[in-house]
């Protein structure tokens, strides 16, 4: 089993996604492939208003890597060719608090190339809901590893949500 573990940086909730992070873990937790696509975030800021891009330009942008993508569409084409190398390897595709932001990314490439609905992440877990299942709060705020700082950084935010995932699918496995 193949664990697909995704995380999006938005300028907003609703906004467009610029950065996407993800990690590939196999069912013993580990990690097979890290990756990080980014593109400037002016390409995604006319989609949201100034309070959200203030934010993202304090808590987010001093966290990330360089952009290594120009536009928006490049960034969609590239994070969907990894997810369909992984996704046909029989992968499941996962992030933490998926909607909106992750789901919108995810709408947001298929929009862009409507062939790639066939190849659509079904199901995506949502990290969130197996938290609350397991009797842990779904929007709390848990301990990272040092590999997995600091926050906001969506391939550390993918490196914490798989983790956690891996270890709340182990029969009766604790995550702290």
């Amino acid at each position: 089993m193949y664990y697909f573990v995704f995380d999006v940086e938005s300028v907003g909730l609703y906004g467009l996604g610029f950065a996407v992070g993800w990690v590939v873990l196999n069912d013993d937790g580990i990690e097979l492939e890290s990756n990080y696509l980014a593109c400037p975030h002016q390409e995604a800021s006319y989609s949201a208003d100034d309070k959200d891009l203030e934010w993202v330009e304090e808590n987010v942008l001093p966290h990330l890597p360089e952009p290594n993508c120009d536009f928006l569409p490049d960034l969609y084409h590239r994070f969907w060719e990894a997810w369909t190398v992984w996704g046909s390897k029989g992968a499941i595709m996962a992030a933490d608090c998926n909607y909106p932001v992750e789901t919108n990314f995810l709408r947001s490439c298929i929009l862009n190339d409507r062939r790639r609905a066939s190849q659509a992440p079904y199901p995506l877990v949502d990290l969130a809901s197996v938290l609350l299942a397991e009797g842990y709060d779904p929007i709390g705020t848990y301990e990272r590893l040092e590999s997995e700082k600091p926050a906001h950084n969506p391939v550390n935010d993918a490196r914490q949500s798989g983790r956690l995932l891996v270890k709340l699918l182990e029969l009766g496995g604790p995550i702290q």
